[in-house]
């Protein structure tokens, strides 16, 4: 949300647990010894980033977990990245009021639907209306925010297509009403055409979650895993960039970033980042 929220709180099922990582900070979930990096990259002096290997949970659906490495501190930051095949899952916005409620959880709203994952979605104000557009199945649920410099990003499906734009498309028409089929609005746009968006105005590390849209069209859905130390916008962008993202939006964060994976119907555990504020609406992820 747009004001400063409480501190998230962090459940971590066996499928997470299980993904090979270079350091755990709970010991309850040690590190997978044959574990390496696939790459290590880094664009500046302060932080370095490592990718790790993807591990199948279910057809269409893989997982890893990043590392973000500042040389300066011992502090590492880890980011849980799930990826789906376009071609076996649809992606639907799922609000509070589809479950009674104004707001609700990430885990609440995913099975909601029969969700298999489910990440949160819009910012809110502070009585927990969702800020920005809303498009589902074709109807506006909500209208667009127009102002301001944070709502800048779009995230669309038209023409079975997932996309991102600046909201500057809406207000130059080159996004009609009624072109896309679905529609959510946050920001800021995080990379455009496979290259990091310059100028973001937060270099504060805080909790991260968002979309990205690989340039193959598989769509990933990431979530920082503790609110402290957390992440930059700069840093999250140095690390999609290493997974080959053509486009990615940040969604809201602090308190709000939650990622939910859930895969009992397969006989297999949830992965569960819970946040501390409930959300109002989320974007999940269906299999067809």
């Amino acid at each position: 949300m747009i004001h400063k929220t409480p501190l998230g709180i962090l459940i971590v099922g066996t499928l997470l647990s299980s993904v090979p990582v270079l350091s755990q900070p709970h010991s309850a979930h040690p590190p997978a010894p044959s574990s390496v990096p696939s790459s290590v990259s880094s664009s500046s002096p302060s932080s370095a980033t490592v990718s790790l290997r993807w591990r199948e949970l279910s057809p269409g659906v893989q997982i890893t977990r990043h590392e973000i490495i500042r040389p300066d501190s011992i502090l590492r930051s880890a980011v849980t990245l799930v990826r789906f095949d376009p071609k076996k899952f649809r992606f639907t916005p799922v609000q509070g009021s589809d479950v009674g409620t104004a707001r609700s959880d990430i885990r609440q709203l995913t099975n909601a639907v029969g969700g298999v994952a489910g990440i949160n979605a819009n910012f809110f104000d502070p009585t927990g209306a969702p800020l920005g557009l809303i498009v589902k199945s074709g109807k506006t649920i909500n209208r667009p925010h127009r102002s301001g410099n944070t709502l800048t990003a779009l995230l669309v499906e038209r023409n079975g297509r997932w996309e991102i734009l600046h909201r500057s498309e809406l207000q130059n028409g080159g996004l009609q009403e009624g072109s896309y089929t679905t529609a959510l609005q946050a920001g800021p746009r995080l990379i455009a055409n496979g290259a990091a968006v310059k100028s973001l105005d937060s270099q504060d590390a805080s909790r991260r979650s968002g979309v990205a849209i690989q340039r193959d069209g598989s769509i990933i859905f990431f979530a920082t895993l503790l609110r402290f130390p957390g992440a930059t916008l700069p840093e999250i962008q140095e690390m999609l960039l290493s997974y080959d993202i053509q486009d990615a939006i940040n969604f809201d964060g602090g308190g709000s970033s939650q990622l939910f994976v859930n895969l009992a119907s397969e006989g297999k555990e949830e992965t569960l980042i819970s946040g501390g504020d409930l959300i109002p609406v989320a974007l999940v992820a269906v299999r067809k």
